[in-house]
């Protein structure tokens, strides 16, 4: 199967973008991965054998999509722009192993997790750096389980993802990713890697999953996040006692785990490890069983 465009030529994707009447939209993020070693690299990292469900989130025009239904893979591509839709569906919508979900990925996402039908063996995409954090986030804080993950994203934000504890780019992101998965970064992508060219420099990102995540109830573990990180500089006491969590079922509640957990309520919420904030998440589920 032959490449439906010329993905790796900024003067032939703007050539046909104008000839389908077509434009970039800054609102969703887009911008096409032209650089065929950086797309190669991204589809390297995925062991993905014939038969395999491989999501990809915002495909565009298709460029990491025909390789890997070239590998003969069940793909299902997530796109918002109407008008990569219909390209898309030109190009590839004849074959089987294609499918597309159309609309905001956010939330065409919330109902296929709750499906472990149609849960993925894989997740790639070239992210918008507007919402790919928040993207990840919401996969990650998901039950379904990918055995991979690569994403193209701003390299800050995979910074933020692989950073330890007591580190300036450490954040609930930081603590959020690293809770079911170890992340690598898998090397740079220039500005000149893309159309249109980014302002900023990005970076594959991997995810494999471990299975050192033992929170008791994961959604604890995520709520307890967000509250932990109320108030960046406070102390986790105060942060702990003051949260949605604090709210739902008690201030004192709260303050008694956190006593009986060891830890140091002068600490602040970006010295805290996974395993740190596991503790509290086991004991608080715990208590109120």
């Amino acid at each position: 199967m032959e490449y439906p465009v010329n993905y790796d030529s900024p003067a032939e994707l703007r050539e046909f973008l104008e000839s389908s009447n077509l434009s970039m939209k800054k609102r969703f993020g887009q911008n096409f991965l032209i650089n065929r070693g950086g797309r190669e690299k991204i589809i390297s990292c995925l062991p993905v054998s014939a038969g395999d469900s491989v999501w990809e989130i915002g495909p565009g025009l298709g460029a990491m999509t025909w390789h890997l239904l070239e590998m003969k893979a069940d793909v299902t591509v997530f796109e918002i722009d109407h008008g990569f839709i219909g390209n898309l569906t030109e190009f590839y919508g004849r074959l089987s192993n294609f499918s597309m979900v159309e609309g905001d990925f956010l939330k065409s996402f919330k109902i296929r997790s709750e499906n472990d039908a149609d849960a993925p063996d894989y997740i790639l995409g070239n992210l918008p750096y507007v919402s790919g954090s928040v993207m990840i986030a919401e996969i990650v804080r998901s039950s379904i389980e990918p055995k991979r993950m690569v994403f193209t994203l701003q390299k800050e934000v995979g910074q933020r993802m692989a950073a330890v504890p007591g580190t300036k780019d450490y954040s609930s992101f930081s603590l959020v990713c690293q809770s079911k998965y170890d992340i690598f970064m898998r090397g740079d992508l220039k500005p000149g890697s893309f159309y249109p060219r980014p302002a900023v420099q990005s970076a594959i990102i991997e995810l494999r999953p471990h299975s050192r995540f033992k929170p008791g109830d994961p959604q604890m573990y995520y709520k307890l996040i967000d509250d932990l990180f109320l108030a960046r500089r406070k102390k986790i006491s105060n942060n702990l006692t003051k949260g949605k969590l604090a709210s739902e079922l008690g201030r004192d509640i709260m303050a008694q785990t956190l006593e009986k957990s060891g830890l140091d309520g002068g600490r602040r919420a970006e010295t805290l490890s996974v395993p740190d904030v596991e503790l509290l998440s086991r004991m608080l589920s715990e208590d109120l069983k």
